[in-house]
């Protein structure tokens, strides 16, 4: 058991170190506030977006278990905004895109 863990992690570094030296090296500094921008605009895009679709569903603000069994799913669709959100930060900042 223990040698099947010595063998995974030799296998995760020796990838690790290839992928160190393949990229290019940038300044921390910059590449903190790039994540940081990413972080907003994705905090900013997954709040904003699924508060105003369930503000916008129910305005006023019905109880779950009042709600008619299509309504209640109508406004399950609002889960998938956290999934819209991280596709559109990374079709915004670029990431990942060559």
């Amino acid at each position: 058991m223990i040698r099947f863990f010595e063998y995974n992690w030799s296998i995760i570094m020796r990838k690790t170190e290839s992928i160190n030296n393949n990229t290019k090296i940038i300044n921390t500094d910059t590449a903190a506030k790039a994540d940081l921008k990413r972080l907003l605009i994705y905090l900013g895009l997954c709040f904003g977006m699924t508060w105003l679709w369930f503000f916008a569903v129910n305005p006023k603000f019905t109880r779950w278990n009042d709600l008619s069994r299509y309504m209640a799913s109508f406004i399950s669709l609002g889960m998938l905004f956290p999934v819209i959100s991280h596709v559109l930060t990374r079709l915004i900042t670029k990431e990942g895109f060559k």
